[in-house]
């Protein structure tokens, strides 16, 4: 049966022509959903445990592409009334912009944690032909050359991870915001960290000292306390989703004085900023977050030893591809689930490495 594997899961879904695992969350019994290409063969459909194995024609059929579920099948769904709600609950977000057209009558959206949506989500393996140029990010490996001279010469190196719950991990399957359940995925920050282990055979600190619901505010406030403690080669700095109601200005100079304290303890230090996914793009949730991105190239361009990581063009490419929100979120509200955490990973390693 499949399972977690590093280099399956941060193999880029911009290469070749088969993907791994994409996630899908089925809406009602007979609900179809489109991924990143058509479908062309199917190799597998899982839960997303990856330890429940789907048949064709009898759980799932594909139409146009498409997968679609067959209504008595085993494949997991989420009961229509359970996901769109008619009345403000603990647990709901507002629909404002809703592209898959609400039932009538429903104005929110449910929401939970750890394996709450995980649950109802399934993994399809397939292969296709198509290509999109839109999903490939942009390498920056010579913004990152003190810190990857050193991996090459099989120094010792040291990376830290700072920002918000996505940068922590939260909802990815391994994690205890994920529920510690199978396939028991890895954090992005981890996977980043181990592959780059692998990729040069050298032995790099790692430390993680993101906090969840912080914004820029809190985060630069404690910014010595949690990221200056110790050296570091490689800063990889992650808020902006909790900074929604930030004025873009005020996101930059705080962002700026972030790097430059890191810069000041570090003399050869180089930073990633690794700028924010989209909350539920149908949802009341939506501010700032989608702006952000230009106030960190600003910094980019200001800066040779800082780098961009933008996780921001590639969640609005993956939306434009049709794939839904849903279908690849952790808590239908902000947090991603373990595929989109994965695409995290290989955007970071893609514009590190080149």
């Amino acid at each position: 049966m499949a399972s977690y594997d590093l280099e399956t899961y941060i193999k880029p879904i911009w290469q070749g022509d088969t993907v791994y695992y994409e996630t899908v969350l089925f809406v009602g019994e007979e609900d179809c959903a489109p991924l990143l290409y058509p479908i062309e063969q199917v190799v597998g459909v899982y839960n997303y445990g990856l330890t429940e194995e789907y048949q064709l024609g009898k759980d799932f059929e594909i139409i146009d592409g498409k997968i679609k579920r067959i209504k008595g099948g085993k494949t997991p769904y989420c009961p229509v009334d359970d996901y769109y709600l008619d009345k403000q609950a603990q647990y709901a977000i507002e629909i404002v912009n809703n592209r898959e057209v609400a039932p009538a009558g429903k104005k929110y959206f449910n929401f939970g944690e750890k394996d709450s949506y995980s649950k109802y989500q399934i993994a399809v393996t397939y292969r296709h032909s198509a290509q999109n140029k839109t999903l490939i990010p942009q390498g920056k490996s010579q913004r990152f050359s003190c810190f990857l001279n050193k991996l090459k010469e099989q120094k010792s190196a040291s990376v830290i991870f700072y920002g918000d719950s996505i940068t922590t991990g939260c909802n990815s399957s391994g994690t205890p915001m994920g529920g510690m359940v199978e396939p028991f995925a890895e954090s992005f920050p981890v996977m980043v960290h181990k592959k780059l282990q692998k990729e040069f055979d050298a032995e790099i600190e790692y430390a993680n000292t993101a906090v969840g619901g912080w914004a820029t505010d809190r985060g630069l406030d404690a910014f010595d306390e949690r990221v200056l403690d110790k050296e570091y080669d490689l800063l990889v700095l992650g808020f902006g989703m909790n900074d929604g109601a930030t004025p873009l200005e005020t996101y930059l100079e705080r962002t700026e004085k972030m790097v430059l304290k890191f810069r000041e303890r570090n003399p050869q230090g180089q930073v990633v900023l690794l700028s924010t996914t989209y909350p539920n793009t149908e949802s009341n949730w939506v501010r700032n977050q989608p702006l952000f991105i230009n106030e960190l190239v600003k910094l980019e361009k200001k800066y040779s030893f800082v780098g961009v990581a933008d996780m921001t063009n590639m969640h609005y490419n993956l939306l434009e591809t049709g794939k839904r929100y849903r279908d690849m979120t952790g808590n239908n509200v902000n947090h991603p689930n373990d595929f989109l955490a994965r695409i995290y990973a290989q955007v970071v390693l893609k514009t590190l490495l080149g």
